[in-house]
């Protein structure tokens, strides 16, 4: 694993790239152009650190395992100085440009990618030494001009994997011959063998067409007799479309007085539950004023006499009059339920003749698009609730809390 793919180096690098980007805003570098005046040792130092770190970074970014794999010589010889942390930009900035070219330098001579970039052109190399010479032997541009791609040829011819390809073409080298003579004394024992395997395939070959030609005959064979069968399962089929269109309009009226059936149950279950709940209102508020006089009658000395008899007639007559309203509701919500049920067997009545009833008209030659259309404002339109006359739930409430204001205010 090389250090462009470790994550602290990642991250060192990151940081340095804001401050060189600071640094470059500052002192506004231009594109590198050899026809252009002179560049003082500032403005050439900024230029090619713009361009250079520019390419860096792109490579580290878009491919950081690429990048490690083709720069193996200075990752041997200077792994310390190419992490490019922003401590060693700051404190030794040529020595830093120094490096970054031969980094570059390396992957391009690896890859050969882009190698007539400006800021690695000779012209670039030699600028940059004459400027920076008090730096030497710290910094190295003239050694990447002059001797960089030799010292990677010489690396490369003495590393292992150069010496093993040297070794494995020696050993083909003193194989050749003994395999040339194999190749002759096997030479007519092989062509023999294609001869014999030649005829062999042209057997299999005879013999796989004989059987793929009876295959095909009876395959022939076979469709003529299923076409037979298809052309008599016709008149059949058309039969059965026939019938099928049938049922479907009858399964339609069908599928339709199932829904009405289904609400019609929900409603009669309502209305049930409805009723028991009005009539058991009614009982009590029939049975509490029974009560009350009867207990009057048999106990008379239990109601008080005086003024205080009224804090005993108002919550009995609070709750009577509630009783009563939750009555009348119990009683228009099952009068209202009525009404639907008519409605429903109305239109269950309706899809159990309406069939027959088209029939019958189409039969006399009557026109029917009326009559389906006035079938279909029936069935589909509204079911009436009679909602509107129905009180809301808490106008009882509202009205007796604004007669108990007023009692109070009083």
């Amino acid at each position: 694993m090389g250090i462009y793919t470790q994550i602290e180096v990642i991250n060192d690098i990151a940081e340095t790239d804001l401050v060189i980007k600071n640094d470059i805003l500052k002192n506004e570098p231009v594109e590198l152009d050899h026809s252009r005046a002179k560049l003082n040792a500032s403005e050439l130092f900024y230029n090619v650190l713009n361009a250079a770190w520019s390419e860096f970074y792109r490579l580290i970014k878009s491919n950081p395992s690429q990048l490690d794999k083709n720069t193996p010589f200075n990752q041997m010889y200077i792994p310390q100085d190419i992490a490019f942390k922003k401590e060693e930009y700051l404190s030794h900035k040529p020595i830093f440009l120094s490096n970054l070219l031969r980094v570059i330098y390396e992957y391009y001579f690896w890859t050969g990618e882009k190698t007539n970039q400006p800021f690695l052109s000779h012209e670039t190399l030699t600028e940059l030494s004459e400027n920076f010479k008090e730096f030497e032997p710290y910094v190295q541009f003239d050694w990447i001009r002059d001797t960089l791609p030799i010292s990677l040829t010489q690396w490369m011819l003495e590393s292992s994997d150069f010496i093993k390809v040297k070794t494995l073409v020696a050993e083909i080298e003193a194989q050749r011959d003994k395999l040339l003579k194999d190749i002759s004394q096997k030479s007519g024992m092989i062509i023999s063998e294609i001869e014999s395997a030649e005829t062999h395939s042209l057997q299999t070959i005879a013999k796989t067409f004989s059987d793929t030609r009876d295959d095909i005959k009876l395959a022939k064979e076979e469709a003529a007799n299923s076409l037979a069968y298809i052309k008599s399962a016709l008149t059949e089929i058309s039969a059965l479309e026939k019938r099928i269109k049938n049922l479907r309009s009858e399964y339609n009226f069908v599928g339709l007085s199932s829904g009405f059936n289904k609400i019609k149950e929900k409603k009669e279950k309502e209305l049930q539950e409805t009723q028991v709940n009005y009539k058991n209102l009614f009982g009590c508020v029939f049975i509490a004023p029974v009560i009350v006089a009867l207990i009057h009658f048999l106990f008379p000395n239990i109601y008080p006499k005086d003024y205080s008899a009224i804090f005993l007639i108002l919550p009995f007559f609070t709750i009577e009059m509630i009783l009563i309203y939750f009555f009348r509701l119990s009683y228009l919500e099952a009068k209202s339920l009525r009404t639907q049920l008519v409605q429903i067997e109305l239109r269950l009545s309706l899809c159990a003749f309406i069939d027959e009833y088209v029939e019958y008209r189409k039969k006399h030659n009557t026109n029917i698009d009326k009559v389906l259309d006035n079938f279909d404002s029936m069935i589909f339109s509204p079911i009436q609730t009679n909602e509107n006359n129905i009180p809301a739930m808490f106008d009882g409430v509202e009205a007796i809390a604004g007669l108990a204001d007023k009692v109070i205010k009083k």
